[in-house]
């Protein structure tokens, strides 16, 4: 069994059930918390890194214009009847397919441990994030 095998078979089975679920659930709303209120006629963009098989955009409080669901593994990341949501393949330590100053918030939950070059990314990740943005991290 290869990795992307475990990865769609049993990572779900593991945090999403039981003891680990509730925990990985309080988790994801904690990164909801204590975020700035944006405005109702203003943008919201938000980009997530490594965003697995979707699993945070339910928690996602702010009302947002525009959410990018990334990951590497793209065919894993479900579609959503949402036009305000697309995804796309992207590594998250190259963002180069994205402009400066992109985003309202950057989210990269379990990722950063995960990277061959963490400092490269850190500086990827605060390049697309407009000034005054927020970068939420849960490693």
């Amino acid at each position: 069994m290869d990795s992307d095998e475990i990865y769609r078979g049993r990572h779900s089975q593991v945090v999403d059930t039981g003891l680990v679920g509730i925990v990985n659930q309080l988790l994801h709303r904690s990164l909801e918390r204590n975020l700035p209120t944006r405005l109702s006629s203003s943008r919201y963009e938000i980009i997530e890194l490594g965003s697995g098989m979707g699993q945070h955009l339910s928690f996602v409080q702010n009302d947002f214009t525009k959410y990018v669901q990334t990951d590497i593994r793209i065919e894993n990341i479900p579609l959503f009847k949402d036009s305000r949501i697309e995804r796309r393949r992207v590594d998250a330590q190259d963002l180069s397919s994205f402009d400066s100053n992109s985003f309202d918030r950057l989210l990269a939950t379990c990722l950063l441990v995960h990277l061959s070059n963490p400092e490269k990314a850190l500086r990827e990740w605060k390049r697309v994030v407009r000034d005054g943005g927020t970068i939420s991290i849960y490693v």
